[in-house]
């Protein structure tokens, strides 16, 4: 092959190759422009919501955002689970996107609904022993055990006030809230990991009273009961005057 022909094969074979790779960089190019304006699904109102109302499935629909403008208010639809239920803190006009500064949370009830009729919503202070070691949880039910020093007829001390009575005073009382942060979302999970400084009970205005007047003179402390057991025991009151022949009674029941 003279070198006439040797170059023109050549020229041919590096214009194939030049061809090939403007294609191949076009290509490219053309690809990642059509990922970067490829559209992002984002949730939006399927229909007028007013603020209050309560975010149901029927409320959203997806449809495609331009990838240049998202930003970290918008919901996607991957977190459309996230947005199901929870409540609208402004009206939201159909069509739009929903925005996460424009729902919140849904709450539980106020503290004061959740009382039954007739009766009294009261706070005893609880350590680690007197709270049966954090165990007790709302819808609980406790019984109360009164320890108190003993007093006559007219409210002298017995015995230098030396002796003292220890009675179960309230049996079955249920639990309204427990810790010190209950209030704040009535219902709401409590850190696992947080200090048990108080129980509420649910209770009537007499019993309230006579808890009042213990914590007063004495000191309260909770017996957690088995769920669903309601039956009424009546346990003996135990004092100072009694309370070997009491131990000696329970050692020869084998404890019961």
């Amino acid at each position: 092959m003279n070198s006439s022909k040797y170059a023109l094969v050549l020229a041919i074979v590096l214009g194939v190759l030049a061809a090939f790779g403007v294609h191949k960089h076009m290509s490219d190019s053309e690809r990642k422009a059509t990922d970067k304006v490829k559209p992002d699904k984002v949730l939006f109102a399927a229909q007028n919501i007013q603020e209050g109302q309560e975010i149901v499935l029927e409320f959203v629909e997806t449809k495609d955002w331009p990838h240049d403008y998202v930003f970290d208010q918008l919901y996607y639809e991957g977190e459309k689970a996230g947005l199901i239920g929870k409540i609208a803190s402004s009206s939201i006009s159909a069509g739009t996107p929903f925005l996460k500064r424009l729902v919140e949370p849904k709450q539980g009830p106020a503290p004061a609904e959740g009382i039954p009729i007739n009766r009294r919503a009261f706070t005893l202070p609880v350590d680690a022993i007197t709270g049966v070691a954090g165990m007790i949880k709302p819808m609980d039910g406790v019984d109360v055990i009164a320890h108190l020093k003993d007093a006559d007829a007219q409210g002298a001390r017995k015995g230098g006030g030396q002796s003292t009575t220890t009675i179960t005073m309230l049996e079955n009382i249920p639990v309204l809230a427990v810790g010190p942060q209950a209030g704040r979302r009535w219902g709401g999970r409590r850190d696992a990991q947080a200090e048990i400084s108080s129980v509420t009970l649910s209770v009537t205005p007499e019993q309230a009273t006579l808890l009042l007047h213990v914590l007063k003179e004495g000191s309260i402390s909770l017996a957690l009961r088995r769920k669903g057991e309601t039956t009424s025991t009546v346990p003996p009151v135990v004092d100072s005057q009694n309370l070997l022949r009491t131990i000696e009674r329970l050692r020869g029941a084998g404890g019961k």
